[in-house]
């Protein structure tokens, strides 16, 4: 099974709100810089665009994601906090 494959297993036993932070840390979503909509994370992630914006928004209630307004469109991005639980995943 190629390494990809490996973590995707391997998330499937957190909820979703943590397998989002992962993806998002895996894929470098964790500056102002590289913040992305919801849009562009379902993409990348192959998740319903419902529950990746109802995801986020839960996980910026608890501080995990940042959210900024740039125009019309929110952009999100991990906070070292929710580095610190993704990093929490590993051990």
């Amino acid at each position: 099974m190629s390494d990809l494959g490996s973590f995707s297993s391997n998330l499937r036993r957190f909820d979703e709100d943590v397998r989002l932070l992962c993806w998002m840390n895996n894929l470098g979503i964790t500056s102002v810089e590289k913040a992305e909509t919801v849009e562009e994370v379902m993409i990348k992630v192959e998740m319903d665009p419902v529950a990746v914006r109802s995801i986020a928004l839960k996980l910026r209630e608890h501080g995990y994601l940042e959210e900024l307004r740039v125009g019309d469109e929110s952009r999100f991005y991990i906070t070292p906090r929710g580095i610190l639980k993704v990093m929490a995943t590993y051990t």
